[in-house]
């Protein structure tokens, strides 16, 4: 088991350079710590960006205003900012922010939006609003919604997508024929696996939220549009698209691997050598599914795996649990999920559930928590769980308490936030940042 310790320079830093008044959001990569700081006074936000690292201090601030997005990506060791600008033509800026805080250039793309419905002498007042995800350490994807404040009545178009190739410095724009088929895509569910498979879902709700509002809905004859419910996987290979947007024949349905409407959800998935595993919970029966399908296998015919007699949701309203972590075992047919288990207010179970050619069940020691405190991570390899309580002051204690033995190894001051990572000068230690 790793030993836990405190690494509380990082607040003190925060407060000698005044950010107290700030919300501060901590991000550790490369063996540095960056910390940006925000605030929103007349509605014009400031952005600072710190560099600190254990031997030495160095930061750098700096303003931008509020349309500047930040881009990063656990899996990437480079930081990266989508700017907007408007001029003649709306133009969107990628740079890449340097170990010296600095900007680089990476390319500029100017759009020229081509909507069927959109009024060309309006354009002048267009605004948009980007959403962007760093997929990996080479591509961008950006959803941008075009919309015109008319006396505070919003006025929202279809939205554009494009992806950009980092490394080529290349942009690929889908036009608004195909956006509007996938206009539904959260991009914060948009993922590229293995650097080779682009995921992405359509779907107008969350898993849980369809799951609870088809089970209260039950005998309403009003909830009719199969639309509506409907959920979507779609896995396109990243360069066999980038060739069908290029020639303009991109076909979603041809890469669309698994579709539900009223019978289930899809919570969890993942790829993983060539092979897309997705779980598939049931709205009328207490059964989920564990599938697999080989992307290279033409009939794309899925593999049950197993069957759990039990719904399997991330947050619903009908489950006595709460989901803590998800992910998968690598190399194997292996879900892996991590859940707290609420007998009572005060009275919690932490389970880890292995779903794989055998259902493997952990039940750890009970764990006695306050009614203001729930358990928000757990890792079994290192021996530990972190729970976090709030306080009336709007501040959190975040609690390490051991997974096996329930010995409380650490807890923090009252802080807004916590950071905590493998020291990189020692193995054995797990370093915790509050700020």
């Amino acid at each position: 088991m790793k030993k836990i310790c405190l690494f509380d320079s990082l607040k003190e830093y925060l407060s000698n350079y005044n950010t107290r008044e700030f919300s501060n959001f901590c991000l550790y990569k490369n063996n540095k710590i960056f910390c940006w700081t925000y605030k929103h006074p007349f509605k014009l936000y400031q952005t600072g960006v710190f560099y600190i690292d254990t031997k030495k201090y160095k930061s750098k601030y700096f303003k931008v205003s509020n349309d500047v997005k930040i881009l990063y990506n656990d899996m990437c060791e480079d930081i990266f900012t989508i700017h907007s600008s408007f001029t003649s033509c709306l133009k969107l800026h990628i740079k890449k922010l340097n170990s010296e805080l600095e900007e680089e250039d990476i390319i500029d793309i100017p759009l020229l939006l081509e909507l069927e419905d959109f009024d060309n002498r309006l354009f002048c007042k267009t605004k948009y609003s980007i959403h962007a995800k760093l997929l990996d350490k080479r591509y961008i994807f950006v959803k941008l919604f075009p919309y015109l404040d008319k006396k505070g009545q919003l006025e929202r178009f279809d939205p554009l997508f494009i992806f950009i190739d980092i490394i080529a410095k290349k942009y690929y724009l889908l036009s608004s024929r195909l956006s509007k088929k996938i206009k539904n895509i959260d991009v914060v569910q948009v993922h590229l696996f293995d650097s080779k498979y682009l995921f992405f879902e359509i779907s107008n709700l969350g898993n849980s939220e369809k799951h609870d509002l088809l089970v209260n809905n039950k005998e309403r004859s009003d909830i009719v549009s199969t639309d509506h419910f409907s959920q979507k996987h779609i896995i396109y290979p990243i360069e066999q698209l980038k060739v069908d947007i290029l020639k303009d024949t991109v076909d979603f349905e041809k890469y669309t691997f698994t579709c539900t409407q009223f019978d289930a959800v899809l919570p969890f998935y993942f790829i993983e050598n060539d092979n897309y595993y997705y779980l598939k919970t049931y709205v009328n029966e207490n059964k989920s599914e564990f599938y697999k399908i080989n992307l290279l296998d033409k009939n794309n015919s899925s593999h049950l795996i197993c069957t759990i007699r039990e719904k399997i949701l991330e947050n619903s309203i009908y489950a006595n649990y709460k989901i803590i972590k998800v992910k998968k075992i690598d190399k194997k047919d292996v879900l892996y999920i991590a859940r707290e288990i609420l007998e009572n207010q005060e009275i919690s179970i932490i389970e880890a559930l292995y779903l794989g050619e055998k259902i493997v069940t952990k039940n750890y020691n009970t764990f006695k928590f306050n009614k203001k405190e729930r358990c928000i991570d757990i890792c079994e390899s290192d021996g530990y769980l972190v729970t976090m309580e709030y306080l009336k002051s709007n501040n959190t204690i975040f609690k390490f308490f051991s997974l096996y033995d329930k010995r409380l190894l650490l807890q923090t001051e009252p802080c807004s936030n916590i950071l905590y990572f493998n020291n990189p000068l020692n193995n054995e230690e797990i370093l915790v940042v509050p700020y």
